[in-house]
């Protein structure tokens, strides 16, 4: 009787969260001019995968647009309490115009930051498209990855798994 009891509390503890998370979810993307909640499209983010960045510590990342929810903010994916070191994620998003990155050289102990405006560096249709980024020392580079096949004639680019998909370089 007493394990019952026990899932039981667990199961109305879970429902709550679920809905205290569902209404701070909804309170916080207004649908505004700058943020129209009717152009979300599948579309994926990623950085620091495939062994990419090395002596390298990301400090902050911002992919989304400015006043609105983040596609992707570095501030609410903590693990331990520090920015995550990568990612690579998808769904349905915004087409983001801004990507803030600030991160550090481990071994200079160096700090760099980033602020790119996208708005005239992306497709105005982001279905199935990539965003993804690397940094090596001091340089970032911002590659925009299409869901279409890399002729056999043209070099590749980018990160490794992404290289049979035309990719272009949108940064620096």
């Amino acid at each position: 009787m007493r394990v019952f009891y026990i899932k039981l509390r667990f199961a109305l503890l879970l429902v709550a969260l679920t809905v205290i998370c569902s209404l701070t979810a909804c309170a916080g993307s207004p649908a505004t001019p700058n943020c129209p909640d009717k152009n979300r499209v599948p579309q994926s983010f990623s950085f620091g995968t495939y062994g990419e960045n090395a002596d390298i510590e990301i400090l902050n990342v911002f992919y989304g647009i400015p006043n609105c929810p983040a596609n992707y903010d570095s501030q609410y994916a903590l693990y331990n309490g520090k920015p995550m070191q990568g990612t690579n994620m998808g769904g349905n998003h915004r087409r983001a115009w801004q990507l803030n990155v600030k991160w550090r050289v481990v071994s200079t102990g160096r700090e760099y930051e980033e602020n790119i405006d996208l708005r005239n560096r992306l497709p105005k249709d982001m279905t199935d498209y990539r965003l993804h980024f690397s940094i090596e020392a001091a340089q970032l580079k911002v590659y925009l990855i299409t869901p279409e096949r890399r002729p056999p004639d043209k070099p590749a680019i980018g990160p490794i798994p992404y290289q049979s998909l035309k990719t272009f370089i949108i940064f620096p």
